[in-house]
């Protein structure tokens, strides 16, 4: 047995091996399967997990066909009263401490002071499915579209914080040099689904501006870089479209093979490169949930229920 570090890096490796794999089976369509999983959450304290313990749940959810996104430790198992099925595996996720606590010398009080090398260490949980008294899961009903739904892109659309034009043409893009989103006529797309779809894998590219979370654009197509916020971008959507209670099947990533070469290349170089990636891709959809929470709260209109993730310690994955 390892230490704590070494541990995760073997984790990490084990899953970058099967990112790397699904892509050059399937290219990008196998980010399809994410969107048939409710966010994973811990089933003892409802909290959902973040960053990288979200992505790796997600994947191994997918990989698994697991239905139930609840996820709990073996303590909090037994605490409950709840029994894992002989034979049942765990899957080992991620727990970094930043902070600790120190007396200050001058007032004798409790400060918190920032480590210059974070504290690695990590937990294992167990899947809804390989529990026995659990309580069922009460699902949440996904938004199904219609023609009413335009009036609710329309909100979304509203939420963003560039202006997002529709011209007829068949090209969708965000230009970080006039800071806007060009968009196909809503009549150019094969459903509401597609374009909602479409609308926020650009929305969350708009949040790269410098005014904004600050990240690199207008890579050349093909270049690590690109791929890099290509997938940031699709891996958000996806997060947001949950987190709203959405069901959108269509990939709106371009499926290049350059595009997928160049991402398979970084993730051979780079194991932590796909926990980069989650915790980018959770920034930015926390922004476009924030910013259309804030709208809505401001209008009140919509009566349609919308269930938003409990707040957290982003600082802190700790063992929920």
């Amino acid at each position: 047995m390892g230490t704590a570090r070494q541990i995760i890096n073997d984790e990490r490796k084990k899953l970058t091996e099967i990112v790397i794999k699904n892509l050059e089976k399937d290219g990008l369509n196998w980010i399809k399967g994410w969107r048939s999983q409710c966010t994973p959450k811990n089933g003892a304290t409802d909290l959902p997990y973040s960053r990288g313990n979200k992505i790796k749940l997600m994947i191994i959810a997918d990989q698994k066909e697991l239905e139930d996104p609840r996820w709990v430790t073996f303590k909090q198992a037994q605490t409950k009263g709840w029994k894992i099925k002989k034979g049942a595996k765990s899957i080992a996720l991620e727990k970094w401490i930043f902070t600790k606590k120190e007396k200050n010398k001058l007032t004798g009080e409790e400060i918190l002071i920032k480590l210059e090398n974070p504290i690695a260490n990590y937990f294992r949980v167990f899947n809804a499915s390989d529990i026995e008294g659990i309580p069922p899961l009460n699902k949440v009903k996904k938004l199904e579209f219609s023609k009413t739904n335009i009036e609710f892109i329309e909100r979304i659309k509203k939420s963003s914080e560039c202006q997002i034009l529709e011209k007829n043409q068949d090209r969708a893009y965000y230009s970080s040099a006039s800071d806007h989103i060009v968009l196909p006529l809503k009549e150019n797309f094969k459903s509401h689904e597609e374009f909602l779809g479409t609308m926020l894998h650009e929305m969350a590219h708009s949040t790269g501006h410098s005014s904004r979370l600050d990240r690199v654009l207008g890579n050349k197509f093909g270049s690590p870089e690109y791929a890099k916020e290509e997938l940031r971008a699709e891996m958000s959507s996806v997060f947001t479209q949950n987190e709203l209670g959405l069901e959108l099947k269509n990939n709106h990533i371009e499926n290049h093979s350059a595009y997928i070469k160049s991402w398979i290349k970084v993730l051979k170089e780079d194991n932590n490169e796909i926990y980069k990636a989650a915790s980018d891709s959770e920034k930015i959809a926390e922004r476009l949930i924030g910013n259309f929470n804030k709208l809505e709260k401001e209008k009140q209109k919509y009566k349609g229920k919308i269930i938003f993730p409990k707040k957290r310690n982003i600082n802190n994955d700790l063992e929920r």
